[in-house]
Parts: C-alpha cells; structure tokens; sequence
C-alpha cells in the first residue's frame, strides 16, 4: 500500500534533513512533497490527496498547529505529525488536542524514525482501508490480513455481521448506513456485507429490519473477534445469500457456529477446572472455542444455573478451601495460587461466600474456636 507524504518547515537545512532522515520508501512513502512556505502547503492540503504531512511547529504566520487546526476545520483527512525542536510539552498538548498522530523532537534518532513511520503506516493502512470496499473485498481473500483489517484495531467483544441481498441494494445500504457500520463489502451488485464493532443498537435497528424487510433478504449473525470464526461466519452468509436470492424479502439469522453447544460447554468446564489460577475470562474463552460471546454467556448460565464468573469465583474458593485445610501455606500465598493477585480482595470474597476469614476457616483444621 503506497501513501503520499508533506514535508513542511521553513528551514530549508532542517527540512533537507527532515527528508533524508527517515526510510520513507520501506514504510511504502514514495512520494515525498516537501515546501518551507506553510501558506503553499495549506494549498496543497486542500488541491491533493496527503495522506500524512510531517510539520514544524514554529513557522512565520502560519505555525504547524495553525495548519493542523485549519485542516481539521475544512475536514480534510490528512494525518499529522508534528516535529519540534522545543521540548516544551504545552505544544505536544496542543498538537494532541487537535488529534495529531504524534508530536517528536528534532533531531529525530534513527531508531525513532522506524517506530513513528511503523505507527503511521498501521493508521493510514486501517483508514485506507475503511473507504475502500474494493480494497476490503481484496484483503478478505488473505485470513492474515482479513485478521489485521477487521479485528486488530480496537477488538471489540463481539462483531455484528449483516449480509444484504436485494435489487434495490444502494437504498438499503442508504437507509443501513444510519446504524453506522464499521465497514461495508459488495459481494457483486445486488449483495453486500456490512459490518459493525460490537452489537447493533436496538431501536433504530428494529426500524431498519421492519423497513428493509419488505424489498431485501436479510442474513444477520455475530462472530467472536477471532480469524477463524469470523472467517466461518462470513462463509455462512455468502452461502446463504446464494441459497436464497430467490427469495428477496425476509430476515434469516444464523444459528451460534457450535452445533453442540453441550458438548463445547462440558470442554469448557474442564478446561475452567485446570486453568482456574490463570487470568480466565469469558471473553477470552468464546475465541479460543470459537463461540459468540454474547451467546456463551447465555447459554452457560442456562447450563450450570449461575454466571461464569460466579462459577470461576466458587471454582477458586472451592480449591482455596482445599488448600487452606491441607498445607500449612500462607493465606496470601494461597490466595495467589487459585488465581486472587490481590489478597484483600480474596479475603472479602471468601468472608462474603463463608461468613469467615481465611484464617477462621483455617482453624477448623484444628479444631479451633471460630470466634
């Protein structure tokens, strides 16, 4: 992926060494424009497409944040860099407050000048990215990059994917479009894919559904932030887009990828019972079982008639009680054993199920008096 970058500084030295300083080529910069005349580049910014502009922050009438606010105003989608040579954290502030990518010193060490190109080679790569179904359709193609475009980015807990088949498709997507998606990816010119981080707003969408309902078959399914369950997810609506494009109204939604959610659960019990002590959490179970995590949670509770983490929490006091009654090891220590970092919080946690200390539970093991 190629990117266009501006070089703005009203020293012609510094912005030589500004150009020279950085291996722009190996981060996929191969066109570098460069000025130290800010006026001319406000024109640029407006007449091109800039991905990205590299600015002094003290320039004659037109300082680099003067250029940052003024390109934020028209909207314009350049990303900035501002570049210094005071260290004066205020203009950082500034810089920040007006949703510049970063802010370094000159001279910039080389060691640097990789890490804040790899930074802005990633953000550029996930805007470009967002405006580009054709490039999306491309990439979907590669489950590496599949994983780097959809999910790497700020994983959200779930994704929400909605397959669209319908003759009217550009008015469906208009009307979808107020819920927000994340991204869109046209299957061809009557089918499309749109994706949202996390779950659908309930009111607005259930006037969407009743809406499109009418003119577009609908295939609406939730997949876990995980490669292959999204990957399967995606399969399963093209599939059912193709199977049904006959029929171009109604609503179809997909059943949880497990077909033997029991089967999964029982796994994930055993699982639970020797990897209590580690930082378990269901949201990291439903991707390494590849199920929904909205539905995991559903249908544990429904399974052992309490919540997973009431289970873990009665799994931990359970063996704690183990080890409180047949070593002669330190609450604290034990407390770090059945997966507690934080001894106070065990020791609440434990009086709150028990009515008693640690300790008190203790002397049971001697015959001692609890009071």
């Amino acid at each position: 992926m190629l990117f266009r970058v501006l070089l703005v500084d009203d020293e012609k030295l510094a912005l030589a060494s500004l150009k020279f300083a950085f291996p722009w080529a190996e981060y996929g910069f191969t066109e570098i424009l460069a000025t130290t005349n800010p006026a001319e580049a406000l024109s640029l910014l407006q007449k091109e497409r800039i991905d990205a502009a590299f600015v002094d922050i003290r320039m004659p009438k037109i300082s680099g944040l003067d250029l940052l606010e003024s390109s934020r105003k028209m909207g314009l989608p350049t990303v900035f860099i501002i570049v210094s040579g005071f260290s004066d954290f205020s203009y950082a502030q500034q810089a920040l407050r007006n949703n510049a990518l970063d802010y370094c010193l000159k001279p910039i060490e080389p060691d640097e000048t990789h890490t804040l190109l790899h930074k802005l080679q990633k953000h550029l790569f996930f805007i470009r990215i967002r405006n580009d179904p054709i490039l999306i359709k491309r990439l979907l193609s590669n489950e590496k990059n599949c994983c780097e475009a959809f999910l790497a980015a700020d994983a959200p807990q779930e994704l929400t994917l909605l397959g669209i088949f319908s003759s009217m498709l550009p008015q469906v997507l208009a009307e979808a479009n107020a819920l927000s998606p994340s991204d869109c990816l046209f299957f061809n010119s009557e089918s499309a894919l749109l994706l949202w981080r996390g779950l659908l707003p309930d009111e607005p969408w259930q006037a969407f559904l009743k809406r499109a309902k009418e003119n577009a078959l609908l295939v609406l399914d939730n997949a876990p932030p995980a490669v292959p369950a999204f990957q399967s997810a995606l399969l399963r609506i093209q599939a059912e887009l193709y199977q049904h494009s006959e029929n171009s109204a109604g609503l179809i939604r997909l059943s949880p990828v497990s077909p033997d959610i029991t089967k999964c659960l029982k796994e994930i019990i055993l699982y639970i019972s020797t990897h209590y002590n580690e930082d378990l959490n269901l949201q990291r179970l439903s991707i390494q079982f590849g199920i929904n995590y909205a539905y995991l949670s559903q249908q544990f509770k429904k399974f052992m008639r309490m919540s997973f983490s009431e289970y873990l929490t009665s799994i931990r006091l359970q063996n704690a009680c183990r080890l409180l009654l047949s070593t002669n090891l330190r609450v604290v220590v034990i407390s770090e054993m059945v997966g507690y970092n934080d001894y106070h919080y065990f020791s609440n946690t434990f009086k709150k199920h028990f009515l008693m200390t640690p300790l008190q539970y203790r002397k049971i093991k001697d015959g001692g008096d609890l009071q």
